[in-house]
């Protein structure tokens, strides 16, 4: 949605319609396995792509039909076949740190209204927090609007927008789950109070006042005071890192803390059904690289209770950042909150949305969170700790600009920015390595009951054939353009069909579960080398993302060593872009990829420019 989240109407409430929307279909089995295999072949040598091309059609007609069918069954059961599966086999059962599998996002302020500046941070994260609060009201009282598709046809769900409140994740030793406690109004009370982290102690505050109304912005910044003033001098229990551990290690960790002392497991309720968490950490970044780096490997863990379903971060300087569980709901669900508080803060200036300065003295204090430790914790903070860093200090980020096309360029060349973005990076791939990279960019299903997303295989045989005759000292400037035209075409119908849920990727994963489930062994579709040559089992070499038009990019690691992660947000007049590699990697290189990335755009500009015809 391209526009500020405003109030809805008094006959249209946030979630009414997400019961009607329909059930996310199953594609059929023939469709799937033509897609899959028109996805391939870009990707493999002749000789792989006829042995890919026999195991699928003996996939067909065999054992395909018979996970098929029991896939449709469990389709007829449910209104979401795949929600839970997503859910508690894609993530939950995931061991990884959260601190290299969460989302990271980077709030603009810092190139508007709030230039960073030392000193600030409890003014800016009482008012933008204050902002977020607001939200949380108005998406209790059902106000936030429905969202819809570009053209306004598609309703989408909005159910993942109720677990960005007042949601935790609880470690297991074989899988976590997801616990929530938001209510709307219509369906009762909620938990109202924050988590606010500083210099490794935990406080509870309440943001609302005892008939249940928000604080103004400065009493909200009196609370937030009082935590600094309490948590300067010493530096506190660190709690918070525990989370940063492998999950079956810290699940342990966690089971003997609550053990240790009945306070302590209260002190972990508190934390799980607070709103968000606010953390006031002491990095002091200058560029958005520098941001989304302190948020994921700056010296703050210990501020970071990673557990929680949102975390804001608000720095020394006073910008803005916050990290997301990736389990309970998708990037675009934060970024809607983040925007919809952007754009208050923009029209006031950043200043205080207050009119009245007074500060009432029977504010409820915050309330630290002290925790009954032993040698054994101790010592689980510290090994948490050494396991984070070691983790995140292997990811690499470089967040920067590409000027002189945006969202005005792509208009008056009738170009969609996404498809435009999507060409450049596969083409500054291919002149870097010579070869092709199985490419994955989310697709959003949210236009059906609890949609999340399917994979666009964006990397096609049309996309192919156009980047190698740009890199084809013999191909004629007609040739370029009408393969720009048909790898367009291409790219529209498969990111339409993903939409649709249409793609491969999640019919695959759910023949793949019934199989599983089934005590059968894997399909041999599933063991074929061509299976990850085409990105098959989170082997997508480039994972891609379009962050939007709005003021906040965001950010995952790679999904294989030797990949990128790139997300792009489209401005009137420029591209923003975040590179993601990890560090160890032979083979990557951040700064070069998007110098080769801005070499293939000032290509697409000047093929494009220099034709009369437009897309």
């Amino acid at each position: 949605m391209d526009s500020e989240v405003g109030t809805a109407t008094s006959i249209e409430r946030t979630f009414q319609y997400d019961d009607d929307l329909p059930s996310l279909p199953v594609p059929k089995l023939e469709d799937t396995l033509k897609k899959y295999l028109d996805s391939v072949k870009p990707l493999t040598t002749d000789e792989e792509y006829k042995e890919t091309e026999r195991i699928v059609g003996e996939f067909g007609q065999g054992i395909g039909q018979e996970l098929h069918k029991k896939l449709l069954e469990r389709a007829r059961a449910r209104k979401n076949w795949l929600e839970e599966w997503w859910r508690d086999r894609v993530y939950l059962t995931s061991r990884t740190p959260l601190g290299v599998s969460s989302m990271y996002g980077a709030n603009r302020t810092m190139e508007s209204f709030w230039p960073p500046c030392v000193g600030s941070n409890i003014e800016r994260a009482a008012i933008s927090t204050w902002y977020m609060l607001r939200y949380f009201e108005e998406l209790r009282r059902e106000n936030i609007p429905v969202e819809r598709s570009k053209t306004g046809k598609m309703t989408f769900s909005m159910d993942q927008a109720r677990h960005m409140f007042n949601g935790s994740r609880i470690p297991g030793a074989e899988a976590d789950k997801l616990i929530n406690f938001f209510k709307t109004e219509r369906e009762g009370s909620c938990p109202n109070h924050l988590i606010v982290s500083c210099n490794g102690h935990l406080f509870r505050v309440d943001p609302f006042d005892s008939r249940g109304k928000l604080v103004s912005s400065r009493e909200f910044a009196r609370q937030l005071q009082n935590v600094k003033d309490r948590s300067t001098t010493k530096r506190g229990q660190c709690m918070s890192t525990l989370t940063a551990d492998e999950r079956s290690r810290y699940a342990e960790n966690q089971k003997h803390l609550k053990s240790l002392h009945p306070v302590n497991e209260q002190h972990i309720k508190t934390i799980n059904t607070a709103i968000v968490m606010l953390a006031l950490d002491d990095s002091t970044p200058s560029t958005y690289t520098e941001l989304v780096q302190a948020a994921m490997s700056g010296r703050n863990v210990h501020n970071h209770w990673l557990d929680k379903s949102v975390l804001l971060i608000c720095n020394k300087n006073g910008s803005l950042s916050c990290i997301s569980d990736h389990a309970p709901f998708d990037a675009m669900i934060c970024v809607e909150m983040i925007y919809w508080g952007y754009v208050k803060l923009e029209k006031t200036g950043g200043v205080w949305p207050d009119s009245d300065c007074e500060v009432r003295g029977d504010l409820a204090q915050p309330q630290e969170l002290v925790f009954v430790t032993d040698s054994a914790i101790e010592a689980a903070i510290v090994t948490a700790e050494e396991t984070h860093y070691r983790m995140v200090d292997n990811v690499d980020i470089l967040c920067s600009y590409f000027l002189n096309l945006g969202k005005d360029w792509c208009k008056q060349y009738r170009i969609h920015p996404d498809f435009l973005c999507q060409l450049a990076i596969q083409l500054a791939y291919y002149r870097m390595y010579g070869r092709p990279a199985a490419t994955y960019e989310t697709a959003t299903t949210r236009q059906f009951n609890h949609g999340r997303t399917e994979t666009c295989r964006s990397c096609s045989s049309e996309s192919l054939a156009w980047c190698k005759a740009m890199m084809d000292p013999n191909a004629t400037r007609a040739e370029q353009v009408e393969l720009f035209k048909a790898a367009y075409i291409k790219h529209f119908e498969s990111m339409s069909d993903a939409m649709q849920n249409k793609g491969c990727d999640r019919h695959l994963l759910g023949l793949y579960f019934i199989s599983d489930e089934m005590g059968i062994p894997p399909p041999e579709i599933f063991l074929d080398p061509g299976f990850v040559k085409s990105g098959g089992g989170g082997n997508f070499v480039l994972s891609t993302s379009l962050s939007g038009y709005k003021p906040c990019l965001g950010m995952v690691p790679p999904m294989c060593q030797d990949g990128y992660f790139f997300s792009y947000r489209i401005l009137t007049d420029k591209i923003e872009f975040a590179v993601v590699t990890y560090k160890n990697s032979s083979e990557t290189d951040n700064h070069a990829i998007f110098k080769h990335v801005t070499q293939s755009l000032i290509q697409i500009r000047d093929i494009t420019m220099q034709t009369a015809s437009k897309l």
